[in-house]
Formats: structure tokens, C-alpha cells, sequence
């Protein structure tokens, strides 16, 4: 199996410290994948992975992994639709020309002198902003003014395989490896509602830490088989080399009538 991990970026974990992702490259290239940066991909059809006009990339499987997108709110004004699909809010969270419409989240494009391209899309950034939209409303319901947000940044992290992952904290610390892969499991450990869901979890992580026993069943065949077809008028010979693992199916075994 060959991995190509596509980037649009010049970098890989752009949010992230220089540090980090130089770190996150060099574990890409440790691990065998081949990583192409200021890269699109632009389309994918006939297990093709375009990124230009004419240049592809033969795959039959292709993850895509390209953030999201806001969902489109029926009445929301086109001018106040940013990048994503994301809602211009101000720094109350009300959406700006709406004043009795709030947006928090994914969803919220709340642009900063730090974060001049909006907010990034984590949970701690929506969970803060719940938390202090909740306190304006019942500020604004008593006819007091409502508090700007502020976000708190406590840090990045971003796992890349095993023992191998980055952590960015706040004042430029930095770590990376098997500390911050472990730094990364407790802190998701500690996020989980309930004593009896992280004992289960710890538990299910340390038996599969140490037996190397993955709970996902695939069995992953060698080449794939499939038949040779004009397909929408290409040539046979264009097609068979469609991907690289293609393999022609064989002929049919021919059984003596009866």
C-alpha cells in the first residue's frame, strides 16, 4: 500500500508552530508517506485524483479530509457569509446586522487582530463562546452590556501515529514524540463525561498499547481485479493503467454441458 498525503497548503498543520510542523513532516516521511505540498486536488472520477487539467494521481481510494463547511442558514444575507460558509460575527457573537441572531462555533466567523483569517474551528474555542454567550444573554435581558470574547487559547495538539504526535502550548512550548502522543491520550482521556467511560477507555487503550491489537477487521487484498472496459469512449490501454494496482480479471472457467 502507498499513502500520498495532498496538501494545498506550503505546510503541513498551518495553524501549528514552524517547529511542529517540521516535526508532524518528518514522521510523514518516517512512516513512508509521501507528502506533496501546494497541492489541489481539483476532482476525482475513473480512480483518478486530479490536481491539474491533465495530471492525476491513479488511486481507487481517496479520504478526503478538507475541514467543513457551514451549513446555509435561510436568511442570513449573502455579505454576511465568509470562507466555509461561516457567519461574520462581531465580538458579542451576534451576527453582525442581526441583533437578536447569535452564531458561536463552526459556524461563526469572528476575526481577530491574532486570528486575522477568523477563529479556528476546535471545540474549546465553541465551548468558551457558549459559555460566555449564555452569560450576555442574561446580561442583555437585565439592560446591562454584554462582555467581549476573548479566547483563551490552552493550546494545539495533533497526533500522528503511534508514540508520534505534536503539542503546542501557550508561551512557545513545544514537545513532540512519545511525550506529546501521551500528553495527547490523557487530555482526551480527561475530556470524557464520566469516571466509568475513562476507566473503559484507558483500559481499552492500554490492552491495545501493548498487544498492538487494532478492533478494526480489514482484510486488505494484494491488488484489486477488475474488468477491462471502454469506459465513455477511452481506450482500453488508457484504462488498464487507470491505477497501479490493476490486475485483469481472468477468464471465466468453462464448464462441459451436462
Amino acid at each position: 500500500m502507498k499513502i500520498i498525503l495532498v496538501e494545498a497548503g506550503a505546510e503541513l498543520l498551518g495553524p501549528m508552530s514552524v517547529k511542529s510542523q517540521q516535526d508532524a513532516m518528518r514522521y510523514m516521511q518516517e512512516l513512508g508517506v509521501e507528502v506533496r505540498l501546494n497541492t489541489h486536488i481539483k476532482g476525482y472520477e475513473n480512480c483518478r485524483a486530479y490536481y491539474s487539467e491533465t495530471d492525476f494521481i491513479p488511486t481507487e481510494n481517496l479520504i478526503w479530509a478538507a475541514g467543513v463547511n457551514g451549513a446555509a442558514v435561510p436568511g442570513i444575507p449573502e455579505e454576511l457569509v465568509a470562507r466555509n460558509k461561516r457567519i461574520n460575527v462581531n465580538q458579542w457573537n451576534q451576527v453582525q446586522g442581526l441583533p437578536n441572531v447569535f452564531a458561536i462555533g463552526d459556524v461563526a466567523n469572528m476575526v481577530t487582530e491574532e486570528m486575522p483569517r477568523g477563529l479556528p474551528m476546535l471545540a474549546p474555542v465553541a465551548q468558551q463562546q457558549a459559555d460566555l454567550l449564555g452569560d450576555n444573554l442574561q446580561r442583555i435581558i437585565k439592560g446591562q452590556a454584554p462582555v467581549p470574547f476573548v479566547y483563551k487559547n490552552k493550546g494545539v495538539m495533533a497526533i500522528v501515529s503511534r508514540n508520534k504526535a505534536v503539542v503546542d502550548l501557550p508561551k512557545d512550548v513545544h514537545f513532540s514524540g512519545i511525550l506529546g502522543w501521551f500528553t495527547w491520550l490523557f487530555v482526551h482521556l480527561m475530556t470524557l463525561v464520566g469516571f466509568r467511560n475513562k476507566v473503559v477507555a484507558f483500559v481499552d487503550w492500554a490492552f491495545s498499547y501493548f498487544s498492538s491489537d487494532q478492533a478494526l477487521r480489514l482484510i486488505i487484498r494484494p491488488f484489486s481485479r477488475r474488468d477491462v472496459k471502454d469506459d465513455q469512449g477511452k481506450k482500453k490501454a488508457e484504462h488498464a493503467t487507470g491505477t497501479p494496482q490493476y490486475n485483469p480479471t481472468p477468464p471465466a472457467i468453462q464448464t462441459p454441458a451436462a
